[in-house]
């Protein structure tokens, strides 16, 4: 059964988003509050991040398309991570924030298919960006979300994510120009 709060913002939503959301909150709920963990050492703030990461999915779950799609597991994973330091920072605990290698690996393209096209270049490139950079291109890039969608879902204002976008793609932008010249 889906908690109170789940059921209750699914009953503004049409049954397709419905289902879709449902779908999500049981795959990967697990994942939430694995990188929840890594971020917060109270269970309840752990369970806390991890709704209000389905609550930021639910907010723009008309972007999400194919639920198999490795890029909705990107999705659910970044979005995680913001509802976490968002908790984090709210309740000014100490925990350690960098992503475990672990599950970096089940959230990361691997830099073997960055070689197969460019779509997997692009993305493992951003990879490589400051870390302000990251989260905002690759939900651009991946789940196609504008600027208010991914400042919903990482929790920051418009305009700092218009700017982390825009910086960000005139890195992309530099780093192909010097590609082509070799």
């Amino acid at each position: 059964m889906l908690p109170i709060y789940l059921q209750t913002v699914m009953a503004q939503m049409q049954e397709d988003e419905q289902l879709a959301l449902a779908e999500i909150y049981r795959q990967h709920l697990p994942l939430m509050l694995k990188i929840a963990q890594q971020y917060l050492s109270v269970q309840e703030d752990i369970e806390d991040a991890a709704h209000n990461a389905v609550l930021a999915i639910a907010r723009n779950i008309k972007k999400v398309k194919e639920l198999q799609s490795s890029q909705v597991a990107v999705y659910v994973a970044l979005a995680a991570k913001s509802a976490a330091i968002d908790l984090y920072r709210k309740r000014h605990r100490q925990a350690p924030l960098p992503l475990p290698a672990e599950l970096a690996d089940n959230v990361n393209i691997p830099v073997e298919a960055a070689t197969a096209n460019s779509y997997d270049r692009v993305l493992a490139y951003i990879k490589t960006m400051p870390p302000q950079y990251i989260d905002p291109l690759i939900l651009h890039i991946t789940m196609d979300l504008q600027a208010r969608d991914i400042a919903l879902t990482l929790g920051r204002p418009v305009g700092t994510v218009k700017t982390q976008l825009r910086r960000g793609q005139k890195l992309l932008q530099k780093q192909f120009r010097e590609m082509q010249k070799k």
